[in-house]
């Protein structure tokens, strides 16, 4: 079954008509005398569609395979962190071997216009400032974006992070890094942690305007590297919101 963009939400639309549609077989027979015969043939109806209706909704919302979840090799604590040497948004190389003998955080963000990906690089900017700048550590921000959107939107030269674009997913890829339209759209209209971060933005007055093109299936991820370059901590989000708590990055960092 090949589902195109926004397939999930039109089939949910559908399925909520027809649910609506047939519900209204019921309706009738307060209005309309009917035999007792007829009543039951029509309720019989309209509970068989709707449960027809339930069985191919929830057929096609829990085996969307092409586009909405794909296969990843995550990574756990103790293995040596996957090198790779690429270029910052402002042309810099960067080498995860170069830090050996300094931690390093290492987060995963979705897009530049996220929302919930601004909010959590402020918030990491706040905390490296207060925290973790005097300690030497290195904090690297990867975005599934281009970099002319993450200049405009995200990166600026004086912010104390290294920002990559990975326009094309290659360290994604690398570290495993989950992407489900199914879950991501589930979660963002749903979980009650995000829907608590999208208070906080509208309470910080943090606005970026939605882009074309992006990856909306993304899910966050982060991982804490030591000083011999293993990772001492890798978390896998469970939605689109979830970072790694501030609480075990500091602990990492003390």
């Amino acid at each position: 079954m090949v589902f195109h963009k926004h397939t999930f939400l039109n089939y949910s639309f559908f399925h909520v008509q027809y649910l609506y549609l047939t519900s209204m077989v019921l309706t009738p027979v307060d209005k309309v005398k009917q035999s007792s015969v007829k009543t039951t043939f029509i309720i019989t109806a309209g509970l068989q569609i709707r449960i027809l209706l339930l069985a191919l909704f929830f057929s096609a919302f829990f085996n969307i395979k092409n586009g909405f979840s794909q296969k990843r090799a995550v990574l756990n604590a103790n293995q040596v962190a996957p090198d790779f040497v690429v270029e910052d948004v402002f042309g810099t190389s960067v080498n995860l071997k170069a830090y050996h003998g300094k931690k390093v955080i290492l987060s995963f963000y979705r897009f530049a216009t996220c929302p919930l990906c601004n909010l959590r690089v402020l918030k990491l900017i706040e905390q490296h400032n207060a925290k973790y700048k005097d300690k030497g550590i290195v904090v690297i921000a990867v975005f599934e974006d281009t970099r002319e959107n993450i200049l405009q939107y995200v990166a600026k030269e004086s912010m104390p992070l290294v920002i990559i674009a990975d326009n094309n997913k290659t360290l994604f890829k690398l570290y495993g890094v989950e992407s489900n339209k199914r879950k991501a759209i589930r979660n963002f209209l749903f979980n009650k942690e995000v829907k608590k971060q999208r208070k906080e933005i509208k309470s910080r007055n943090i606005t970026v305007k939605p882009t074309k093109n992006v990856n909306q299936g993304r899910i966050p991820a982060d991982f804490l590297i030591d000083t011999q370059e293993k990772i001492a901590v890798a978390h896998y989000g469970k939605h689109v919101g979830d970072h790694i708590s501030f609480e075990k990055i500091n602990t990492f960092v003390e």
